[in-house]
């Protein structure tokens, strides 16, 4: 996209930087638990309960830091299966599927 707003750009650019930021510190502190100051928050709990869950089925939650994409794309999911429960106990066996 060429524009010649100044601060259109920049404030596309910070915002790029600022999610490709919190993607990669979110995603990190989810498959290395106990490491982050990220876990004090309760949407971190959210969003690594949301990311389990994609481990155990890819095709849902796929939008890792805006849930709201997989609302309006018809892929979150925001429970288990009991099945899935037994099988999958806890987020490093269902991290072992895609690792």
């Amino acid at each position: 996209m060429v524009t010649a707003n100044i601060w259109f750009t920049a404030s596309m650019v910070v915002s790029a930087a600022v999610f490709i930021y919190l993607f990669i510190r979110v995603h990190d502190a989810v498959h290395h638990p106990g490491l982050s100051w990220l876990e004090r928050f309760n949407w971190f709990w959210f969003l690594d309960h949301h990311h389990y869950i994609h481990h155990i089925d890819n095709d849902a939650n796929t939008n890792f830091l805006l849930p709201l994409g997989d609302l309006l794309m018809g892929t979150l999911r925001v429970e288990l299966t009991v099945e899935e429960q037994e099988k999958w106990p806890h987020y490093t066996e269902a991290r072992r599927l895609s690792d």
